[in-house]
């Protein structure tokens, strides 16, 4: 028959008055390597709780212990989000909650009235502080009180009511001839709720490149600026981060404008010397308008395009049959055959 060993802890035979002082009785007590001990106090509610700690070096003082158990996760002794208080009216030993050089740490008091940085605060953290008997959540970002966690509820509730938010993004120039360049191009951008609100001049932005290369953007006068210089072909992918509270976690959604090099169609009346461009983005179908006095009109596309399948009137009769195709060189004309008397006659091109 096994026997069963009794494991005697060392404890304080006096329960102190709340856990503040318990953990003072750890500071003073003469700890040994591997030996537990038990200190009792009174919590808030009139009942004892216990805090047990192990030695881990011989001596007085807080790093001969290692705490295994609080009767509350994580006790601190307060939790300051303001300006922290002088060292005079800290405890020693005891740790705290404030911000060192702007980031979220616990830290302590040593016996050298110095403040000494135990960690940084770790998304997913709690504390109970000993001031006010309130638990604290660190979110990544802020630290917040269990009863303010309902404003928590109502902030991402709010966010959520959003529903999936929609990024539209233009620019007039973003079809380009080559050789051109665009320095600096200012979009334009709506950011869109389930409910058309648009949350543009709200939200913060970034921008990558088609490489993964971050772009430097801002928003001026109600659009959005890249400060980056376009000379070819380029995709950005925009994405817009809304918050309503600087602790809630933003909603974000994401859209993509592509500045692209194409060679402008040539367009215009047979036997008339001034011609005009079209910038087309080769993607479904164009439409041209021609002023025909006894004239035939024509265009010509580089002849490394696919041939043109249809061209259509506003009625949608098909004149492709109407047009003589001639390729030279690099570049493919489609010239009306029969000249006519036509005010706005249009013609849409299609593959």
């Amino acid at each position: 028959m096994n026997a069963i060993t009794r494991l005697q802890i060392s404890r304080c035979a006096v329960v102190s008055g709340n856990r503040l002082a318990a953990l003072i009785h750890l500071n003073e007590y003469n700890h040994a390597v591997g030996k537990p001990v038990m200190v009792r106090y009174t919590d808030e509610n009139g009942n004892t709780d216990t805090i047990t700690a192990i030695g881990v070096k011989s001596g007085i003082g807080k790093d001969c212990y290692s705490i295994i158990s609080y009767g509350q996760e994580g006790a601190v002794g307060n939790v300051f989000f303001d300006v922290l208080p002088d060292v005079s009216s800290l405890v020693h030993d005891i740790p705290y909650i404030g911000k060192l050089e702007n980031k979220w740490c616990v830290f302590y008091i040593d016996n050298s009235n110095a403040r000494r940085q135990s960690r940084e605060l770790r998304d997913g953290d709690k504390f109970y502080s000993l001031a006010d008997s309130h638990m604290y959540y660190y979110n990544g970002k802020d630290i917040f009180r269990d009863d303010k966690a309902i404003d928590l509820l109502t902030n991402r509730l709010a966010l959520m009511s959003l529903g999936e938010l929609q990024v539209n993004l233009d620019y007039q120039g973003k079809i380009l001839r080559p050789g051109e360049s665009v320095n600096r191009p200012m979009l334009d951008v709506s950011v869109l709720d389930v409910k058309g609100n648009d949350l543009a001049l709200d939200c913060e932005y970034s921008v990558v490149d088609e490489n993964g290369d971050d772009v430097p953007c801002e928003i001026f006068n109600g659009k959005l600026l890249l400060a980056t210089t376009i000379t070819s072909d380029k995709e950005y992918t925009i994405t817009a981060y809304y918050t309503n509270s600087s602790s809630e976690t933003p909603i974000y959604s994401s859209g993509k404008i592509s500045f692209e090099y194409h060679t402008p169609i040539i367009y215009g009346r047979v036997g008339v010397p001034q011609t005009l461009e079209y910038l087309w983005d080769e993607k479904d179908s164009f439409t041209l308008t021609f002023n025909l006095v006894n004239q035939k009109s024509f265009i010509k596309v580089p002849s490394s395009w696919p041939a043109f399948k249809h061209i259509y009137d506003v009625n949608g009769l098909d004149y492709i049959d109407e047009y003589k195709v001639t390729t030279i060189d690099d570049w493919t004309t489609y010239e009306k055959e029969t000249a006519v008397t036509i005010n706005n006659l249009i013609q849409t091109f299609t593959r």
